[in-house]
């Protein structure tokens, strides 16, 4: 029974690595179908661009919910300061995010060279 063992081993080895290599290439599948579709030709003009809006929504948004907190507690013009300041964080905070995003898509796409 030992013996027969033995020689199942390798069979099963190998069935287990073809199952393996089956699940990754499904998972790299799966990575690349979420993976934003990026222009790899993008001027620094449109991603100066796509940050300037980022950064202006957030300011936009956080004074209109000041705005609107203002307007309902009876702060006039505490809320909209407050809220233009919270915008401000967050849009630099995007930036930021946005920022180490693409830096770490060059670093990944110059270490597979």
């Amino acid at each position: 029974m030992r013996e027969n063992s033995l020689k199942q081993t390798p069979k099963s080895n190998q069935a287990q690595a073809d199952k393996l290599e089956a699940l990754g290439k499904k998972v790299k599948f799966a990575q690349k179908a979420r993976a934003p579709v990026l222009d790899e030709e993008a001027s620094g003009w449109a991603i100066g661009i796509n940050y300037a809006s980022v950064f202006t929504g957030a300011i936009i948004v956080g004074g209109a919910f000041g705005y609107g907190f203002d307007h309902l507690v009876g702060t006039i013009p505490w809320g909209l300061m407050v809220g233009i300041m919270v915008g401000f964080a967050a849009g630099t905070r995007s930036i930021v995010q946005m920022a180490q995003g693409m830096s770490e898509d060059n670093e990944g796409a110059d270490g597979e060279s």
